[in-house]
């Protein structure tokens, strides 16, 4: 009998990892099994926050965020990812989850992003677009 596992693989990034950002071109841009998919946006509502980077928090829920979607086929950028993102399973920090991003296209995929829990010291991103913000 074969069982037939689902492994997510889209990421969707949402701050300094977006093409154009500062971390992109280190952990991301040209690296071998990393794909740029397109823009897209989170299906649920999310707060975000930003102190010289963003912090996306499940409360209080407020804007959708904008962000972009990569197809991530190597083991070793996912732990390139974890370890910049401080990503421990601690109860405060970043963990990585996996939430439903619709694209441009209006296609819904389910993609790993990085959500902070705790309470950082940041200023609100009103409208959830880090590129946006003023200053951006």
């Amino acid at each position: 009998m074969h069982r037939l596992t689902f492994v997510v693989r889209h990421f969707f990034f949402y701050g300094t990892l977006r093409p154009g950002q500062r971390n992109h071109a280190v952990f991301l841009d040209g690296r071998p099994g990393v794909i740029h998919v397109g823009g897209g946006l989170t299906v649920e509502r999310f707060s975000m926050l930003a102190a010289g980077f963003p912090y996306v928090l499940r409360e209080p829920a407020r804007d959708r965020i904008r962000g972009d979607v990569f197809l991530i086929r190597s083991a070793r950028a996912v732990r390139a990812l974890d370890a910049l993102e401080g990503h421990t399973g601690r109860a405060e920090g970043y963990r990585r989850e996996i939430v439903p991003v619709r694209m441009d296209q209006r296609v819904q995929i389910p993609c790993w992003t990085y959500i902070h829990y705790g309470s950082p010291l940041a200023e609100p991103v009103p409208g959830g677009d880090w590129l946006s913000r003023p200053g951006g």
